[in-house]
This record gives structure tokens, C-alpha cells and sequence, in this order.
């Protein structure tokens, strides 16, 4: 068994980077208006949340939980036991909210983060 829990970081990192991603290009519509990404994002976006913010809103808080979630893998890949169960709460609950907010980054940002934070959780250090 590795040192740290090395296919968990990658997971949950890729998950966030898609997380990320989704939400940049939401802003680049906001600010282009040449990309439609909100289009495709809308129907599963929650209507009490659609219909109180912007796309520059959502942009912005996607964004922000896409890094949370990509904090999270770094905390993870420590080593230290305490901060890999932290991290992996951290960014287990990070994208669950982007669920909300932009769809978990395609739904697969989500799938990512959620099964490496599941092996993260489990990781157990070699005796």
C-alpha cells in the first residue's frame, strides 16, 4: 500500500480542475457572450438559484468551490492522516455544492471528486 493516497489526490484534483473549468467558461460567456455553456447548465440548475443570481454569480462561486475542491486534493496528498481526512471532507462537500451551482462541472467534475474523496476516506496508512 503507497505512503499517500496517491489515486485519490489525482481523482479528486481532476474533479476540481473540471470544476474549475465549467465555471470559467460560464464567465467567458458572461463576458463574451460567445460561449453557451449556461445554456446546457441551466436545466439543472435549482430554480430558486437560477432565478435569484446571475451567470456572473454562479461563474464566480463555481470557481471558488473548484478551487476549494482542488485544496482539498492537495490536503490530501500530505500524507499526514489528519489532514487527508480533512481535505477529503472538504472537497467531498465543496462538490456537492457545485452540484447546485454548475452542475458539478458536467456532473463528471462531481463523479471524480466524490469517488477519490470515498478512497481518500478509506485510505488506510501502511502499518
Amino acid at each position: 500500500m503507497p505512503e499517500r493516497p496517491i489515486s485519490a489526490f489525482a481523482l479528486v484534483l481532476i474533479g476540481g480542475a473540471i470544476i474549475l473549468i465549467t465555471s470559467v467558461l460560464v464567465l467567458a460567456e458572461y463576458f463574451t457572450g460567445r460561449v453557451r455553456v449556461i445554456d446546457v447548465l441551466n436545466p439543472t440548475i435549482p430554480p430558486f438559484i437560477r432565478d435569484n443570481i446571475g451567470n456572473m454569480e454562479i461563474g464566480i462561486i463555481g470557481s471558488i468551490f473548484g478551487i476549494l475542491v482542488i485544496v482539498g486534493s492537495i490536503l490530501i496528498v500530505t500524507g499526514n492522516i489528519a489532514n487527508i481526512r480533512g481535505g477529503a471532507i472538504e472537497a467531498l462537500f465543496f462538490a456537492i455544492l457545485s452540484l447546485f451551482i454548475v452542475a458539478g462541472g458536467f456532473f463528471l467534475g462531481f463523479l471524480l471528486a466524490f469517488v477519490g474523496t470515498i478512497m481518500a476516506l478509506l485510505w488506510k496508512p501502511p502499518s
